[in-house]
């Protein structure tokens, strides 16, 4: 009896002296790989015993462009009065398909994600706050420098404030240097995604330390991301093909490869409006895992969709989108020693034989609970 009483005592005072940690991320974007990595990461922490919060700040001018109903649309349409019916008929067909992967990834947001109010970080203070992982430094994405992403908001002193695989598409001009140069030294630690971002906060300031460390999607066990990801009701062979970012070539590529295989192609998209399988057209997070996860073979340009085929030892192709500098893909595939898994064309498609990574990604992991735990000694 005495164990019964004493027991609910003891884990509330367990509670109360856990290690809290914020989460500052893209975590309310509707795309695949923003969701998927802050989940990750939280759950990771959680598993580690940390009491891991999401903190829910969203960048307005981010989130707007995600929104299913756009004021401008119906503008539009009733721009023309002779056209109003044909161009409604059109924006209900659009609606049609974004209003439920509108309300799937919210479902996801706020049932998934354990989160707080910002003003958490000055009323509850963490004891570290992580800025990361996904593109929070792009300043396009966050449409200029955006303080809560470069740690510039107030907080207690006991907090401490770092980033987690923060990542970029391309660097930070020269005009801009002097402000990065500033917000990186006021950072208790910095991990980088890539090696080159590495090597460019080198190169802003030589005193700064950086450590590349793994997306959080590699933080969770195969066992773990197979709970969570949801069934396609598509019972035949498919090859799955998804792009973060359109491309007619890539996806011939894809069809290519699908016809080779003589199998089916679902396409997912991560615009909503883009092209889009009518079985994977309004797809959620939990079922983007599932698409990956089932698939025969994965072609696709997108880092994310490129790590949970790593994951799951998926037959994929990741292929180059020449669209820029963008060393994301590159960097993972040379880390785990599957560089020809890289393709440019449909010239370089081969068979692979099978793989396994999990050596790596243990290694990988590692160096993530030993960052965090070095920033909370």
């Amino acid at each position: 009896m005495l164990k019964i009483i004493v027991s609910p005592i003891y884990e509330i005072a367990c509670f109360s002296f856990m290690v809290r940690i914020g989460i500052l991320t893209f975590h309310r974007a509707h795309n695949y790989g923003a969701v998927l990595q802050c989940y990750a990461l939280q759950e990771f922490l959680r598993k580690q015993g940390y009491d891991a919060k999401v903190i829910d700040y969203n960048n307005r001018m981010l989130w707007k462009g995600y929104e299913w109903y756009k004021k401008e649309d119906v503008q539009f349409a009733l721009s023309k009065p002779r056209k109003v019916l044909k161009r409604f008929v059109k924006l209900f067909f659009k609606w049609y398909q974004t209003v439920p992967r509108y309300y799937k990834f919210l479902y996801f947001q706020n049932h998934k994600l354990q989160l707080c109010p910002t003003s958490e970080i000055s009323n509850n203070p963490f004891d570290l706050v992580l800025i990361g992982s996904d593109q929070v430094w792009n300043t396009e994405i966050t449409h200029g420098f955006d303080v809560y992403y470069w740690g510039q908001f107030e907080r207690p002193n006991k907090t401490k404030i770092a980033t987690y695989a923060a990542s970029l598409k391309r660097f930070w001009g020269n005009e801009e240097l002097s402000l990065v140069s500033k917000y990186l030294k006021s950072l208790d630690a910095i991990s980088v995604r890539e090696k080159d971002v590495a090597k460019k906060v080198r190169e802003i300031d030589p005193d700064l330390n950086p450590i590349v460390v793994p997306d959080p999607v590699f933080l969770l066990s195969v066992d773990d991301w197979k709970k969570m990801a949801k069934t396609p009701r598509l019972k035949k062979p498919y090859i799955l093909f998804y792009q973060a970012m359109d491309s007619e070539r890539v996806y011939e590529i894809a069809c290519n490869i699908a016809q080779r295989e003589e199998k089916k192609l679902v396409v997912l998209s991560a615009n909503v409006n883009g092209r889009n399988s009518k079985e994977s057209k309004s797809a959620s997070p939990a079922e983007f895992v599932g698409w990956i996860l089932h698939a025969d073979l994965v072609v696709t340009s997108s880092f994310h969709a490129t790590a949970f085929s790593i994951l799951f030892r998926k037959d994929f192709y990741a292929v180059d989108l020449k669209a820029g500098p963008d060393s994301r893909l590159k960097n993972v595939l040379e880390k785990l020693h599957l560089e020809n898994h890289f393709i440019s064309s449909f010239d370089d498609y081969q068979k692979f034989p099978p793989f396994d990574c999990r050596e790596g990604i243990d290694s990988i992991q590692k160096t993530a609970n030993q960052y965090v735990t070095a920033l909370l000694e």
